[in-house]
């Protein structure tokens, strides 16, 4: 009994040791710094994607305003960029028109489809006499 006193009032007198000498504070304050740099770090990286993304918007619309400006005799730089935009925009166009004549088909014959469920006690009976069957 007196070893587990022994140890028990050696672990207190350590406790005492370190909170007199500062060391528990020392890790108390070196876990909230590094609690705010993580949260900065956090804050920081939102910050870079939120930039990032209006930056490549912003290189869109100048790209966009560049292309509707000189659609007919680009820079030489950009004749090959302008042939590739140029055909997507025609399938685009393409795949619109097919989108458009296939949701004015859709049910342009004027009938719905029907299906016929068929009576409910005929169902449950016929149910039934399956289920004896097995």
């Amino acid at each position: 009994m007196s070893n587990y006193l022994d140890t028990i009032n050696g672990l207190v007198g350590r406790a005492r040791e370190l909170a007199g000498s500062g060391a528990i504070r020392d890790v108390y304050e070196k876990g909230v710094s590094r609690t705010k740099s993580y949260a900065r770090m956090a804050k920081l990286t939102l910050a870079l994607k939120e930039d990032s993304d209006a930056l490549n918007k912003l290189y869109a619309e100048i790209g966009r305003l560049f292309f509707e400006q000189n659609p007919i005799a680009p820079d030489a730089a950009y004749v090959d960029l302008f042939a590739r935009a140029q055909g997507l925009r025609g399938l685009i166009e393409q795949k619109q028109r097919e989108l458009e004549d296939l949701k004015a088909n859709v049910g342009s014959d004027g009938a719905d489809i029907e299906v016929e469920i068929g009576n409910f006690e005929d169902i449950v009976d016929a149910t039934e006499v399956e289920g004896k069957g097995e």
